[in-house]
């Protein structure tokens, strides 16, 4: 049996005419299985040494990673011959760099150079993958860090 509030509310809120118009039948439903989503924050911070790289996160296997932002940053001695630092990051099964910045030979102590991206549309990371920092190098001697921000999209 119908609670007769309901039957009311249903009358009300259509407008219906009970002289003119059929009362539809009601039958309450109840959402016994709510699902919504909730975002994680995931802020973590890597670094590597010369021509290596380290892993920053590792993305979880259920729920979605979406990275917002990316900073990396380099510092190096005058001996290195640096080639490139970066993050890379797997994109539909695809090792893909999300930031490659070139480096050149000098002959000096450069001082820190840091490069800073955040997306408007975050970008979706495989499942299950790693978001690395990297940096390559023909004489050693270059530091690179690299801190990343996203979120984990999970229905709960």
């Amino acid at each position: 049996m119908v609670n007769s509030q309901v039957v009311k509310e249903v009358i009300d809120g259509f407008k219906l005419d009970l002289n003119s118009d059929k009362i539809p039948p009601i039958i309450p439903v109840i959402d016994v299985n709510l699902k919504h989503n909730k975002n994680i924050d995931i802020i973590r911070t890597g670094e590597c040494f010369d021509a290596t790289s380290a892993i920053i996160y590792a993305t979880p296997t259920s729920g979605d990673f979406y990275l917002k932002s990316v900073v990396v940053s380099s510092i190096r001695d005058s001996t290195a011959t640096a080639l490139f630092y970066g993050v890379t990051a797997v994109i539909n099964g695809v090792t893909v760099f999300i930031v490659k910045v070139p480096q050149r030979a000098t002959n000096a102590i450069t001082p820190p150079s840091v490069c800073q991206i955040s997306f408007d549309n975050p970008i979706k990371i495989d499942k299950n993958s790693n978001i690395n920092v990297v940096s390559d190098t023909n004489v050693a001697l270059i530091k690179v860090t690299a801190t990343i921000h996203g979120y984990i999209d999970e229905i709960s």
